[in-house]
């Protein structure tokens, strides 16, 4: 399986867990499976240039909420902390350049690296298991 991100924001191209949304019941359900990671994921920093501004900032404060959660989870530890400080550290420098201009590739990359570090900090933080579902 190849997965091929679309935004900077949630990374779920890489982990094991997938949220599935009834906009009819107003509903988030998540499903968890070893068989959702994907065997490569390739990150294009090109394919980025091509959402809205509105898209990229909503994308990137996603990237951050989970970063920031992965540091304060209580599941936090050494590596997660890395990884979560370092997406910090990139979307504190980037997301404005990155909103501010579609062809700035040096932001989209690094808001591309950000949401993959902030992803792998949560999936090992296990902050999926101790979210409430659904969400209404």
């Amino acid at each position: 399986m190849i997965m091929v991100p679309s935004t900077a924001g949630s990374g779920a191209d890489i982990t094991q867990f997938a949220v599935i949304v009834d906009s009819l019941r107003q509903v988030k359900m998540i499903m968890m499976s070893k068989s959702l990671v994907p065997d490569i994921s390739i990150t294009d920093p090109l394919v980025l240039t091509t959402k809205d501004p509105q898209l990229t900032a909503n994308s990137g404060m996603d990237a951050l909420a989970h970063a920031i959660e992965a540091y304060v989870s209580v599941a936090a530890n050494f590596l997660t902390d890395s990884y979560a400080l370092t997406a910090i550290r990139l979307i504190s420098a980037y997301l404005g350049k990155s909103v501010a201009s579609k062809t700035n590739l040096e932001a989209k990359d690094a808001m591309a690296k950000a949401s993959l570090l902030a992803a792998i900090a949560a999936s090992n933080a296990l902050l999926v298991l101790s979210t409430p579902w659904p969400i209404r």
